[in-house]
């Protein structure tokens, strides 16, 4: 579907964008330092806002790193690659615990970082559940050594079932294979939206092809920025126009009380109903307390 059919067509819509490269711009060979700025936040704040929509910021970045420069409640905040996601009520989700996974991203990560020393030009990242390795002021003869060494280790060591390489815009993920933006997406489809809203994504790079797969089963739209859509501006201006569709209206409130997913999801609506699952809510909550010890 064509990006200016969905007002048209959709009133309630889930939209999952990008981070790096799709919501803000690139910030040359440090893609890593990109932050929001006032206008994005703007946006992202009037958008949690509205009840009829659900928006997902979905990315690579350390989890932690994204929810500091997302504090605002009303909105998804899916991180390392979509393998922590915080709701629109600040629960948070561990699609994969990262010390299941500890093992394997500490050999990995001892083994970048000893092939990197004394090689000037490059900027590890660490995600929590993967690597970035940014070279682009690198030198090529330092590239072409670092690389040797890194596909060696990967095909002797990541091949065989824990990570995904990706070479990417003058960067190395390593990427944990527990973890994937489609495996987020599809639990965040399944579980935690209510099953008439429109799923929409956005992204801009090659792990953001993952989520294609579980937008599609849920006959959502996929765009593709340099492909169906032409940049970040164009995204922010969708984001603007789905503003601007409910502003006015009832369905945008200054201070929308959120309810937790699991009332939003099943579609209900009676107060015997919502004031039944916010006792169940509470009493899940009061129990993980206990059993962590809190």
């Amino acid at each position: 579907m064509r990006i200016d059919g969905i007002l048209k067509k959709y009133d309630r819509l889930a939209i999952f964008v990008d981070y790096d490269g799709t919501i803000v711009p690139l910030k040359g060979w440090e893609p890593h330092k990109s932050k929001p700025d006032a206008e994005l936040i703007r946006i992202v704040r009037e958008l949690s806002r509205i009840p009829y929509v659900q928006l997902t910021i979905i990315s690579g970045r350390n989890f932690n790193e994204l929810n500091k420069y997302f504090p605002i409640k009303g909105i998804f905040v899916a991180g390392a690659y979509g393998g922590i996601i915080r709701d629109r009520v600040n629960k948070i989700y561990y699609l994969v615990s990262p010390s299941s996974i500890r093992y394997s991203l500490s050999i990995a990560k001892r083994v970048i970082l000893s092939i990197i020393r004394k090689q000037h030009g490059f900027v590890f990242e660490d995600k929590l559940v993967g690597f970035a390795l940014h070279y682009g002021q690198a030198y090529h003869g330092a590239k072409d050594k670092v690389f040797g060494r890194i596909s060696e280790f990967f095909e002797r060591f990541a091949l065989k079932g824990d990570f995904n390489l990706f070479d990417w815009r003058s960067s190395v993920e390593l990427v944990h294979k527990a973890v994937s933006k489609g495996n987020g997406v599809k639990y965040i489809l399944e579980n935690l939206t209510p099953p008439y809203y429109y799923p929409v994504y956005f992204g801009d790079d090659i792990t953001d092809r993952y989520a294609l797969e579980p937008i599609n089963e849920a006959s959502g739209s996929f765009f593709f920025v340099g492909e169906n859509i032409e940049s970040v501006d164009e995204v922010r201006a969708f984001l603007k126009a789905v503003i601007q569709k409910y502003r006015g209206t009832g369905a945008y409130e200054s201070e929308q009380v959120q309810l937790p997913n699991e009332i939003l999801r099943k579609g209900k609506t009676g107060f015997k109903d919502i004031l039944k699952t916010l006792l169940e809510v509470q009493e899940e909550e009061i129990s993980e307390r206990e059993e962590e010890g809190i």
